[in-house]
């Protein structure tokens, strides 16, 4: 195994930025801390080369900048001007360093395990599950709830045809959309397995991630002062979850008379005992927005059909483009010093690893999403 970086662009250190100390002249580079300047391109490329793998894990940065210069500002009552190439912006820290304090760490050890079992499944099972169908059967005996009701107050009535709405309307429609297409997909599924038995596929799941990073504030160089931050703001973030797998399988009964009826048992669900009865206890669901034990409960389906089906090469990226607004906010307790808008900066960032990240099933991050939230709300409202 070997490991190595590359790196292009502008050379971030610097030897050009001056600044006058009210009518003093400064030489910034003259001085004893590391200087650097935030760079108007900068690539960086670190990865693993080794014969005897087919994946290494890579991290790959891109940054691009569009930013004015530095105001004066002010500090112990004495104007600094920075003078000379007054496009560069002074740092202290390498650009690696640097966005790596900016830039977020992207999705925590919880989220990856979340997205990563996702694919396991999608990988791992023969025929996928499209609708339970024992599940539905057993939801049509509170189908009366569907109705829109009139409640005491205005805030239960809008509380319970909410709950109503998504626990009930919208899930058996969406089981119904299903059950109308499950012919077709099941035997689609059929098609497919028949003809790739014997060849080595690729196969691939791909998520999109949440930005969760909130502004960012930076120390700009300790000369010019404690409190002199440079400030990043969010424009726009796109974010990835790719992962992927070669699978060879050369599955047995896939032409004879029961592969359909095994077929359809899986894609209803009935296959998986333990996901028909978690799924009937009531409230489970709550416990799957803390702790998505329901994605470990799909681990557990029995696969329809024997013989060989073999995963490997598995791999996961993360993909991300985050565009910042940058601040020069030099707050330094003097009048003058406004907080002033340097520009945009694009980061780029890409990360492969080999294999999948698993965790343990009781692994949560704690919170709940907009919607989550919304019914949480309606349900403690039903329940005063």
């Amino acid at each position: 195994m070997t490991d190595r970086i590359r790196i292009s662009g502008v050379v971030p250190e610097t030897s050009e930025v001056h600044y006058l100390y009210g009518a003093t002249p400064q030489d910034w580079s003259g001085l004893p801390a590391r200087r650097y300047c935030i760079p108007t391109y900068y690539e960086s490329i670190k990865d693993s080369v080794s014969t005897g793998h087919r994946i290494n894990a890579v991290d790959h940065w891109k940054v691009r900048s569009s930013l004015g210069p530095l105001s004066d500002f002010r500090r112990e009552g004495v104007w600094i001007t920075l003078v000379g190439n007054e496009t560069r912006i002074p740092s202290f820290m390498t650009p690696d360093e640097y966005f790596g304090h900016v830039v977020t760490d992207g999705p925590g050890e919880a989220e990856l395990s979340l997205w990563s079992t996702d694919a396991f499944n999608r990988f791992h099972d023969q025929i996928p599950t499209e609708v339970s169908v024992a599940n539905f059967l057993y939801e049509l005996k509170d189908i009366k709830g569907l109705i829109p009701k009139i409640e005491k107050t205005l805030s239960k009535t809008a509380s319970s045809n909410f709950l109503a709405y998504n626990f009930g309307v919208a899930p058996m429609i969406g089981d119904l959309k299903k059950l109308s297409t499950l012919s077709e997909s099941v035997g689609k599924r059929l098609q497919h397995l028949r003809s790739t038995a014997g060849r080595q596929i690729t196969v691939h799941y791909k998520g999109k991630l949440l930005h969760r990073g909130f502004p960012v504030s930076v120390l700009c160089n300790p000369t010019f002062g404690t409190n002199a931050k440079y400030e990043f703001r969010v424009i726009s973030y796109e974010g990835s979850y790719h992962a992927s797998a070669r699978i060879r399988q050369n599955l047995s009964g896939l032409s004879d008379p029961s592969a359909i009826l095994k077929a359809y048992a899986a894609a209803t669900g009935l296959n998986n005992p333990a996901a028909i009865v978690w799924e009937a206890i009531p409230y489970s669901f709550v416990v799957d927005w803390f702790f998505h034990l329901d994605k470990y409960v799909n681990m557990l389906a029995i696969q329809p059909f024997g013989g060989e089906y073999t995963v490997s090469d598995t791999c996961y990226s993360l993909k991300e483009e985050t565009v910042y607004e940058m601040f020069q906010n030099f707050n330094e307790g003097e009048p003058g010093n406004a907080k002033h808008s340097l520009g945009l900066i694009s980061v780029w960032h890409y990360r492969r690893y080999p294999g999948l990240p698993m965790s343990c099933a009781l692994l949560s991050n704690g919170t709940l999403n907009p919607k989550q939230q919304l019914l949480a709300l309606a349900l403690l409202d039903m329940r005063r």
